[in-house]
């Protein structure tokens, strides 16, 4: 799902995703989250996970949500 945010830095609107994230993608407090993700998402049966990223920096995971 395309999205838009906003840059806090300089306030500017840049085009963002919504993707559905596999275990692996999903974020953890060895990469200075303040939650794990991963291993939630692994407990939870039936759950899926999503990251939110910009469409030019796919790589660097914005937010994430799970959703059950």
């Amino acid at each position: 799902m395309k999205v838009k945010i906003i840059k806090v830095a300089n306030a500017e609107q840049v085009s963002a995703l919504i993707k559905v994230g596999s275990i692996s993608e999903m974020p953890s407090i060895q990469q200075n989250w303040r939650f794990n993700f991963d291993k939630a998402l692994k407990k939870l049966r039936h759950a899926t996970g999503y990251l939110l990223v910009v469409e030019t920096t796919q790589n660097i995971v914005e937010g994430c949500m799970i959703f059950h």
